[in-house]
């Protein structure tokens, strides 16, 4: 079958969508090494990123990927003379190949890409989570944690979280939706 997907990045992170599939949205903030990194760089790396976070759900799938980076069209088709840059494209081809996933990649104009951009320009204030010792001190207390249910790849303390959007490693978005029984939360 066949899924419509948005990308984009900005300088403050990457965002993508697909129009299909409970219309899934995929958020990342860039750390400062990120933001440093070319336009290019970081619409590949969005690519990259949003498809890691989709490919249970595009598992065997066609997809038609939208961007406004004419470099990437070519880079996910062709790959690139660039090492960052190509290996973002093998990163992207060996999900492809792993999950059996198609993609046909198109440019679009910037006007058309604008919930994409859009969700790559979100900063999320309310984003914050506890220092690393504070976490242990809780978790010698009452761990060990199985779960943390508020959180992204950036701050997450257990190797399984939810996330306000999805990420990579994100395994469900908005925690108040899951069980939580059988879990320490």
């Amino acid at each position: 079958s066949h899924v419509v997907i948005y990308s984009d990045a900005s300088g403050k992170g990457a965002g993508a969508y697909s129009v299909e599939l409970d219309k899934k949205h995929f958020h990342e903030t860039w750390d400062f090494s990120e933001a440093q990194e070319s336009s290019t760089w970081r619409e590949l790396k969005a690519i990259e990123l949003a498809l890691i976070s989709f490919k249970n759900v595009f598992e065997g799938k066609t997809l038609k990927w939208y961007t406004a980076n004419q470099n990437c069209v070519k880079i996910v088709k062709t790959g690139s003379m660039n090492e960052k840059l190509q290996i973002l494209a093998l990163s992207i081809f060996s999900v492809c190949i792993q999950k059996c996933i198609s993609i046909d990649i198109q440019w679009i104009p910037r006007s058309q890409n604008s919930q994409a951009d859009y969700i790559s320009r979100m900063v999320d204030y309310e984003d914050w989570g506890v220092s690393n010792e504070f976490f242990q001190f809780m978790n010698d207390l009452w761990g060990p944690y199985t779960i943390d249910r508020f959180s992204n790849s950036q701050n997450a303390k257990v190797c399984r979280y939810n996330s306000l959007f999805w990420n990579p490693c994100a395994i469900a978005v908005d925690a108040f939706t899951q069980d939580w029984s059988n879990e320490n939360n």
